[in-house]
């Protein structure tokens, strides 16, 4: 004969799921991420990345890992780069065994040029999608896609 489980027994014990714990892993990553890239500190931001990682640049190319170093320490070599960022409207999807995760969010973000911000608001609208796995018991990002749009002006 089964026993009932109260409310409570089945709160705790979905927040202690395989994708409960992927879920909060992954966004923990997330802002990991988001907050090298924010200080433009490469090494970190790529160290995150598998090195077969697929990136998609909104409708302009898709980069190998090794592309997009490239193009990124040039930017910031030059100057460029990012001053600030916010992460809104994070959501996760995690497979059934909780060793993939999806994570989108949009990301405003404020650029630099010549080393110092370019505005006081945000310069660009990142709409953001990762795909993280999870081998040999550590996340990587697979696959990033952003989409980028000019924030309306008021």
């Amino acid at each position: 004969m089964a026993l009932p489980v109260s409310a409570a027994a089945q709160i705790s014990m979905a927040r202690s799921s395989p994708q409960a714990s992927a879920s909060a892993e992954v966004e923990a990553l997330v802002r990991k991420v988001a907050a090298a890239y924010a200080v433009n500190d490469l090494a970190a931001y790529f160290s995150y990345f598998d090195d077969d990682i697929m990136v998609w640049n909104g409708p302009n190319a898709r980069w190998v890992k090794q592309d997009y170093v490239t193009r990124w320490t040039k930017v910031v070599g030059e100057g460029g780069g990012v001053s600030s960022l916010a992460i809104e409207d994070l959501q996760m999807r995690v497979s059934p065994k909780g060793d993939a995760v999806v994570a989108t969010f949009a990301m405003p973000v404020i650029g630099r040029k010549g080393g110092l911000p370019a505005a006081t608001e945000p310069t660009v609208m990142y709409h953001m999608t990762e795909a993280w796995f999870k081998r040999g018991g550590r996340w990587s990002m697979a696959h990033m896609h952003w989409s980028a749009r000019t924030p309306a002006k008021p």
